[in-house]
């Protein structure tokens, strides 16, 4: 079908795994040897929340974000699955 079988092994875990701190995968549309993958829609992203110097953290804060990344890790770690 010439898709690559890491991305279709990469689809399949994010369809398989369910945990609130990882991005669940909705839905899935192949177009010729191309896919779409559907998330949830987010307003922004840690990294442009991180890059906007007018945004003061307070270490309540920097120990939520950590927690819940590090949550997230440590199901896909669980399921044998490596961020990368």
């Amino acid at each position: 079908n010439g898709i690559d079988h890491g991305a279709l092994r990469e689809i399949r875990y994010m369809q398989e795994v369910t945990h609130v701190n990882v991005l669940k995968l909705l839905d899935v549309y192949g177009h010729g040897k191309e896919i779409s993958l559907v998330f949830d829609f987010m307003v922004t992203d840690l990294q442009k929340i991180i890059n906007d110097r007018s945004y003061l953290f307070s270490p309540g804060d920097v120990k939520s974000y950590m927690l819940q990344t590090m949550t997230g890790l440590e199901c896909l770690h669980a399921n044998w699955i490596l961020h990368r």
